[in-house]
């Protein structure tokens, strides 16, 4: 974060930025990866959580900025937890059956370098279907909703009825992720470099058939207004007979 020092006067003692609020459930965090920070002008520093903080706890954590051992300034509260982010994705299976189309794996990592510290932390796709032609005119889908986010990975489903393959046509559906985190109490955040995007597109290779290809892409994109940059990797599969 940026530290500005206004006012100074030559000579003067640096100023002194420490933690206030440390422990007792609220978190731990570093300054430059020690305890306290001297500086001498404007600079920026860099803040790393340690221990992160208990839900219930959130904002208990403050900067403080002080000269001589008189505060000067106290940042907002914060806290310090983990978030899920960098999703990524590799084919599972082709679907078959009474449906076509992919399983893949659906992955991510989290800020902290361990994903067992999103404990408290869940994750939520969001989808938004485009417009479709012929056999998907009119076909929309749903969000699974919230689920554990140091599980990872997960299998994520995409397949057509065989029944509704009657013809051919094309639809694009647009995924990112969010993200709520029980020890800040933040809700429905955009997760990092989760973005992709689902093609389906059945075609009739000869006369009397139909076949289809179902393609699943990183991409930057929205969903629902939720914008993310692209996730790693992708899927593929087809073109399969219906």
């Amino acid at each position: 974060m940026d530290v500005t020092i206004a006012g100074l006067a030559v000579p003067m003692r640096d100023v002194t930025l420490s933690i206030a609020g440390a422990g007792g459930g609220n978190g731990t965090a570093t300054i430059n990866g020690a305890a306290t920070a001297d500086l001498g002008a404007s600079a920026t520093v860099n803040l790393r959580g340690v221990v992160q903080t208990t839900p219930g706890k959130a904002g208990n954590l403050v900067l403080v900025a002080s000269l001589g051992g008189t505060r000067l300034a106290t940042s907002a509260g914060f806290s310090v937890s983990s978030i899920p982010q960098n999703w990524s994705v590799t084919l599972k299976a082709a679907v078959t059956g009474t449906e076509r189309g992919i399983d893949v794996n659906n992955d991510w990592k989290s800020d902290s370098g361990n994903v067992a510290d999103l404990d408290q932390a869940m994750r939520s796709e969001q989808v938004q279907y485009g417009a479709g032609t012929g056999c998907f005119a009119g076909v929309t889908g749903n969000n699974s909703g919230y689920r554990a986010a140091n599980s990872p990975p997960l299998v994520d489903h995409h397949a057509a009825p065989i029944g509704l393959l009657t013809g051919v046509g094309t639809i694009d559906a647009e995924q990112t992720f969010i993200f709520k985190d029980d020890r800040t109490g933040a809700v429905d955040i955009p997760a990092r470099n989760s973005g992709y995007r689902l093609s389906r597109v059945v075609t009739a290779p000869t006369a009397g058939t139909l076949s289809i290809t179902t393609t699943k892409t990183g991409t930057t994109t929205t969903a629902n207004g939720f914008a993310s940059d692209a996730g790693a990797g992708g899927a593929t599969s087809g073109p399969q007979a219906v």
